[in-house]
């Protein structure tokens, strides 16, 4: 990760990327992703900034960073060329972009941002229903694909046993823990 995510150093001016792993969807299930706030411009050592003009298209986004990705898992021995050629096959890459011109600026926004990028794999609000129910509910502000639901009802072991998944073993990581 740390060859795709950091600050590159061109003539004096850097470009900079924050990155955070998670494991989780919207509805608890094992989703490995990563959260990425990527400059669109570069910094001055004074802390200037020099922003780009246009906003790329998130598609070509995406694919320049399936691109380096699975190029770096290559060149690391961590998957082979068949594995590449199967994750290239499929509809649905999970290289998926948002890309937007700005980030407002207010004092509650890096907050925001930084809970975002930093999320745990639930939270008290994505939790609904009464205390001491049978079953535990899990909301979401959006339909889930596969679901198709914006929430999930799970037995209270089966959820204690789908969050121990999102523990990271010692000296691992699975979220931006």
């Amino acid at each position: 990760m740390h060859r795709i995510v950091g600050c590159m150093e061109r003539n004096r001016k850097r470009r900079s990327t924050i990155g955070l792993p998670a494991s989780a969807g919207n509805l608890l299930d094992w989703h490995p992703h990563v959260h990425l706030l990527v400059s669109w411009g570069l910094f001055r050592r004074d802390g200037s900034f020099i922003p780009v003009e246009g906003t790329p298209d998130p598609e070509t986004v995406a694919q320049l960073f399936r691109h380096k990705v699975l190029r770096m898992l290559l060149d690391e021995g961590a998957i082979e060329e068949t594995v590449v050629q199967n994750l290239l096959a499929w509809p649905h890459t999970g290289f998926g972009t948002h890309v937007s011109r700005a980030i407002p600026v207010d004092e509650t926004t890096p907050g925001v941002v930084a809970r975002y990028i930093a999320r745990p794999p639930i939270t008290p609000e994505r939790m609904l229903g009464e205390a001491n129910q049978d079953q535990i509910i899990c909301g979401s502000d959006a339909v889930h694909p596969r679901r198709q639901a914006s929430f999930r009802v799970i037995d209270p072991l089966d959820f204690l046993a789908e969050m121990s998944a999102h523990i990271p073993d010692a000296h691992e990581k699975t979220c931006g823990s």
